[in-house]
């Protein structure tokens, strides 16, 4: 590793906005590693860097989102790398060569400033095609165990930012900076709590959501009529919002959007959560009390390393295993009370935007 920091956050001179500035973003997957993206691309805009354009699956969450954002999103294939035996496995070469030279002449096309790429396989070749081409690549990898792609694509780039500083020995030939997670900085993330006379936990599962966790939910809630919940249930559980329709003090969604996310924090005195990178991040500066169940085939383990680093800062963790004491974790987490305010957090966007524009300057002048 060359060199692992956490920079202040400060300001340079913003640019004006710069057609000769674009900007590529690269894949995402899940709304853990979309909304970052986004968040950057807001901080990136303020200092003069446009237009935006997106690789990715085509029919995906991504598309949808950067559609949403106004940003032109390209589609490309792209092969999965696996840790375990399939049959695709003989074709996955042949979709990231596909993948490749696809993503070779978005790239020619566009000639952006640099690459940004978060998480996710169809970054491999956009990645690949962009040190092809001498365009600079950043990664942002925000779980404390880095999985196979992100692995790969630090190969092919200029910086490593960590949203965890344990990250930092998975990447021991690359200059790393600790970069902390990238929260929308359009959010009030530490806005305050709205207190309210009825204790308010908040269920999530990421962004498919967990069945497990919401069916032990289910069972507890007859036995704490005093207390409200709000569930977030994704997509893939829906359907449960019928089981809970017969509880007064339950009000369920299938998705929230990122603003209304956040209300729904000020609201919680609690949040029962699994332990991706940017939720965690988003519920700590929100102030809110965490039971954080990872989830336990998560690739590398990397929601257990994630909900060790938040026990150590005085979060409980609750096994999947053990979800027959849910009921018990929840009253006691709330009669605590340890968390009452809002816990201020480093920008990470603007650190990233800051170390971007500085390794740019040698590089557009060479």
């Amino acid at each position: 590793m060359k060199r692992s920091e956490t920079p202040k956050s400060r300001s340079t001179t913003p640019a004006s906005k710069n057609p000769n500035l674009p900007v590529v973003l690269l894949w995402g997957g899940t709304g853990g590693h979309i909304f970052p993206l986004v968040a950057l691309k807001k901080t990136l805009s303020k200092r003069g860097f446009w237009p935006f354009y997106w690789i990715g699956e085509s029919h995906s969450l991504e598309e949808k989102i950067a559609l949403a954002e106004g940003v032109e999103f390209l589609a490309i294939k792209s092969g999965k790398l696996r840790r375990y035996f399939s049959l695709r496995t003989f074709v996955e070469p042949i979709n990231i060569a596909r993948g490749f030279f696809q993503s070779l002449a978005i790239l020619r096309r566009l000639r952006p400033a640099f690459v940004f790429s978060k998480w996710g396989y169809v970054s491999l070749p956009a990645a690949i095609a962009a040190k092809c081409l001498d365009i600079p690549v950043f990664l942002q990898e925000s779980d404390s165990i880095p999985g196979m792609s992100n692995r790969a694509v630090a190969k092919f780039s200029k910086t490593v930012f960590l949203g965890f500083p344990e990250a930092v020995e998975y990447f021991p030939d690359k200059e790393c900076v600790v970069s902390g997670q990238l929260l929308d900085p359009g959010i009030d993330w530490g806005k305050g709590r709205i207190q309210s006379l009825r204790p308010k936990v908040l269920v999530m599962g990421g962004s498919l959501g967990s069945s497990r966790i919401f069916r032990s939910v289910l069972a507890i809630v007859p036995t704490l009529s005093e207390i409200d919940f709000e569930i977030v249930l994704g997509k893939l559980n829906s359907w449960m919002r019928q089981e809970f329709a017969p509880f007064g003090n339950v009000v369920c969604h299938e998705f929230l959007p990122q603003s209304e996310m956040a209300e729904a924090y000020s609201r919680a005195d609690l949040v029962i959560t699994r332990a991706g990178a940017t939720s965690l991040a988003e519920i700590e500066a929100s102030g809110a009390d965490m039971v954080i169940v990872p989830l336990e085939w998560s690739a590398n383990g990397h929601q257990w390393a994630n909900a060790r680093a938040y026990a150590g800062r005085g979060y409980q963790i609750l096994p999947e295993a053990e979800l027959d004491r849910l009921w018990a974790s929840v009253l006691e987490t709330l009669s605590s009370k340890r968390r009452t305010s809002s816990v201020s957090h480093v920008d990470g966007t603007e650190i990233v935007t800051n170390a971007i524009i500085e390794r740019l300057v040698p590089w557009r002048n060479s």
